[in-house]
């Protein structure tokens, strides 16, 4: 994927990193306390910090936001796009509307869909080195069932190289074990010769291996690990949020919440957001404040002459990742900087990938490219 340079003069948002560790949530615990009386009860504060505090709506405010927003507009696009250059937020808005004509708007929570994968590699690697295991280690030390898993390493799992085949979902309802089982139970070899092949099937198998390790269900390390700090969902806090919107298919029909369709995608699409809390938790996670980088690049490193690795792209120039998903009617896309620094993130309510994928590259290699117009004279807030 190759990324040209064009200018871009910004405006600011209060963000992530200085600003992300603002946000206090207050609750109050019942402890047994005093001197005199071990029956006696006092409150005591605990305060919740979110590092994804400050998601607000940011409009164009120069001209090249507004040639963003053209191009957003050009293409009809709907859904919530966020934009970021040199750690400040130039556009951060809701277009279109969902079922009832209700906006999509920056707190729109969306399915991550196939981005899901990288939060479950995280999880995985943090695992791993819990137990002092690494990519080599094989899949026949969890699944030993599993079809030629004794050849067959984690990291050829999480970097999809691996000769297991995809494994179609079941439409029965199941615990998490369940559909992760049930999955393990069916999946065969992948006879094809190719050196890559994109399936669902390994992660689902990498979040079993992560319960195997942990003791508990991904559902309780995604909130362990990510929930206490960013404002992710699991399927049934989605289903409750006020803030879903409707999502269309490739003809533009509205598709109704299946819930069986989301849950069943263990580590693989089931996980919600807005696009400001995936930007804030990759900017902490790029920077180290989430796996140490020694096991990040571990992570998302591709093996030669590839491009995939821990549920994301890297670019041709080695400067980027990218992630895409597509699922149920919505359509996640992103284009993000290794350093943080700028990226484009689009939240689309509509699967349309030949325009969402190919929109999220041009508006990335606008912010990109290098600067022209004289700096905007605007007092800017860092997302530092």
């Amino acid at each position: 994927m190759n990324y040209k340079k064009i200018g871009l003069v910004l405006i600011g948002l209060v963000g992530c990193g200085v600003v992300c560790g603002g946000l206090a949530l207050k609750a109050t615990t019942l402890t047994n306390g005093g001197s005199q009386s071990s029956t006696k009860k006092t409150q005591k504060q605990v305060t919740k910090v979110y590092r994804d505090q400050g998601n607000r709506e940011v409009v164009p405010q120069d001209k090249l936001g507004h040639e963003l927003e053209k191009q957003l507009q050009a293409v009809d696009y709907t859904g919530t796009a966020l934009v970021v250059r040199h750690n400040k937020v130039i556009l951060n808005r809701g277009y279109g509307t969902g079922e009832n004509h209700k906006a999509n708007t920056v707190e729109t929570v969306y399915p991550l869909a196939s981005l899901t994968k990288h939060l479950t590699g995280i999880v995985l690697q943090k695992q791993l080195q819990k137990h002092q295991l690494d990519g080599t280690t094989k899949l026949s030390k969890f699944y030993p069932n599993v079809p030629s898993a004794e050849q067959t390493s984690l990291h050829q799992l999480w970097t999809m190289t691996a000769d297991l085949s995809d494994v179609p979902f079941t439409t029965k309802t199941m615990s998490e074990a369940g559909y992760i089982n049930n999955v393990a139970e069916r999946v065969t070899i992948n006879h094809q010769s190719k050196p890559w092949f994109y399936t669902s099937t390994n992660y689902i198998l990498l979040s079993g291996v992560a319960r195997q390790l942990s003791g508990k269900s991904l559902m309780t390390l995604f909130k362990q690990e990510f929930q206490d700090k960013y404002h992710f969902l699991n399927v049934q806090e989605y289903k409750k949020s006020d803030h879903r919107t409707t999502g269309y298919n490739d003809q533009g029909h509205a598709l109704a919440f299946q819930e069986q369709r989301f849950a069943r995608e263990v580590g693989t699409g089931d996980v919600f957001a807005t696009p400001w809390t995936m930007y804030c938790f990759l900017k902490d996670d790029f920077a180290g404040k989430i796996l140490p980088q020694s096991a990040l690049t571990e992570l998302t490193t591709p093996p030669a002459g590839l491009f995939y690795a821990g549920g994301l792209y890297t670019s041709t120039d080695g400067q980027s990742y990218v992630g895409h998903g597509k699922m149920q009617g919505f359509e996640p896309t992103l284009f993000m900087d290794k350093n943080g620094q700028n990226a484009v993130i689009l939240f689309s309510n509509r699967n349309d990938e030949a325009r969402n994928k190919p929109l999220a590259s041009r508006l990335f290699e606008t912010i990109k490219a290098p600067e022209t117009d004289e700096a905007d004279e605007t007092t800017e807030e860092s997302t530092n």
